[in-house]
């Protein structure tokens, strides 16, 4: 399972299937190379929301711009 949470905080850690973070803001079960992630964040706008992207090859870290 892929998992999507904010990079401040402690590591989401999934345990039989449920993720305990209060950090994770999202879970994709499944992503490829090809996959856009679409997220729709509620912030002022402007703000730039950092995430950490977990998958098997480790954490990639992509910044998301909020849109109004």
């Amino acid at each position: 399972m892929t998992i999507i949470r904010e990079i401040q905080g402690v590591n989401a850690k999934e345990t039989n299937g449920s993720i305990v973070d209060s950090n994770v803001i999202g879970a994709i079960k499944s992503i490829s190379p090809a996959t856009t992630v679409h997220a729709r964040i509620t912030f002022k706008p402007l703000t730039i929301v950092r995430l950490l992207l977990f998958d098997s090859t480790g954490k990639i870290e992509i910044n998301i711009w909020n849109a109004m």
